[in-house]
C-alpha cells in the first residue's frame, strides 16, 4: 500500500509540474477535449466488465476442481491457470 501511495504522490507531482509548464492556450485546449459524459460511460462500462469477469472466474470453479484431481495434478498455486486458457 505504501508503494502505491508513493506512486500516486509522484504521479501527482509530475502532473502539477506539467501543468505549470503549459501556456494558457494549451490549458484551454486540454479543457476543451474534456468530455464528462464520455468518461462516465467508460467508467461504468469498465466497472460492469470487471464484475462480469469476476462472474466468469467464479463460474470456472469446476475447472479448478478438475485441475486438482486430473493427472497431472496442478499445484495449488497453478490451479487457476486452466481457467484463463
Amino acid at each position: 500500500m505504501g508503494i502505491s501511495l508513493v506512486g500516486i504522490v509522484i504521479t501527482g507531482m509530475a502532473g502539477m509540474s506539467k501543468e505549470s509548464e503549459l501556456s494558457e492556450e494549451q490549458k484551454k485546449a486540454a479543457v476543451a477535449e474534456f468530455n464528462f459524459k464520455k468518461g462516465l460511460v467508460i467508467a461504468v462500462f469498465s466497472g460492469a466488465m470487471s464484475a462480469g469477469m469476476e462472474f466468469g472466474l467464479r463460474a470456472a470453479d469446476p475447472i479448478k476442481a478438475l485441475a486438482k484431481t486430473t493427472p497431472p495434478v496442478a499445484l495449488e498455486f497453478w490451479q487457476g491457470l486452466p481457467v484463463w486458457s
